[in-house]
């Protein structure tokens, strides 16, 4: 049984990594001592957590199991490892049984513990937060990463233009939104809709199922448990309009829907309907947008 553990000394810091996923295993009866150390270290103005997903990717191509700290970088790395590996990814999990292939994390706020059996590998999980006691790893490091602009280990992303990503609490105060949902189906679609929230000077956002999926990043995640938002605008591509996710975007002034379901909740509860193909639709306004900039 290969299992990685992984170190985060950029976005989470180091101390508060290593309590938290050395907690987290000796809860569960992990053995530190079988553990593969990975230590993820760079500048953060110029890394993000999906840069550590895919120096990842390869590396723990032979893995049972990777283990990611509790924070928000260590949720996205396990969902977007997991997604680019074809493994099974879970966030916030209290107990693990890697022999049984199984793993357990509250559900309903918290008030019952849903079970789940771990399907595909590399089985790609974050502990829960509230893990947390004095570090034994005592600085044990079997792989090092570092991630910057100037890697030269094959990272795909090292010659890609870094940009400041939008937070949570900017999206709770943004004016203008374009959010993803889970209908456009794809990774590729979802990009577009970013890149289109982009040009038109929006932000991007997400619904949980996009997020989950690991074709957007954590903190773009709007409804119950990411931002509440009151947009002027909220435009959604996609989206079903579920209750958790439609409570983030209930307080936007104005919200136009893109659905090929007529029929979907979202549909009904906007000022603006608009029944399509959402990529598509988002494609021909992107170009719209283009055309406006070259004028």
């Amino acid at each position: 049984m290969r299992i990685y553990a992984v170190i985060d000394e950029i976005w989470a810091g180091k101390t508060w990594s290593e309590e938290n996923i050395t907690a987290f295993a000796n809860a569960n009866g992990i053995s530190l001592s079988h553990l593969i150390i990975v230590r993820v270290e760079g500048d953060a103005e110029v890394s993000d957590p999906g840069d550590a997903a895919g120096e990842l990717e390869s590396l723990c191509s032979d893995a049972d199991m990777v283990i990611f700290p509790g924070s928000d970088a260590g949720r996205q790395m396990a969902v977007t490892l997991g997604a680019r590996t074809e493994g099974t990814f879970m966030t916030d999990v209290i107990e693990a049984d890697p022999e049984a292939a199984t793993a357990s994390k509250k559900v309903f706020a918290g008030n019952l513990i849903a079970d789940y059996r771990l399907s595909e590998k590399p089985w790609c999980i974050s502990a829960d937060r509230s893990f947390g006691e004095t570090s034994e790893l005592a600085g044990q490091t079997d792989i090092e990463i570092r991630l910057d602009k100037e890697s030269n280990h094959g990272s795909r992303f090292h010659d890609r233009i870094v940009t400041e990503e939008t937070s949570a609490e900017g999206l709770k105060n943004a004016k203008f939104i374009v959010a993803a949902g889970q209908g456009l189906g794809r990774a590729a679609a979802v990009q577009k809709v970013i890149d289109v929230a982009e040009a038109a000077g929006a932000q991007a956002g997400a619904s949980r199922p996009v997020v989950m999926n690991g074709w957007a990043p954590m903190n773009s995640l709007i409804g119950v448990s990411g931002a509440i938002t009151s947009a002027d605008v909220c435009i959604t591509a996609g989206a079903s309009g579920a209750p958790a996710f439609f409570a983030g975007i209930n307080r936007s002034t104005t919200i136009i829907a893109i659905n090929s379901d007529e029929n979907a909740p979202v549909m009904a509860r906007s000022d603006l309907a608009v029944t399509g193909d959402a990529e598509e639709i988002m494609t021909a306004l992107g170009r719209l947008i283009e055309g406006e900039q070259d004028e």
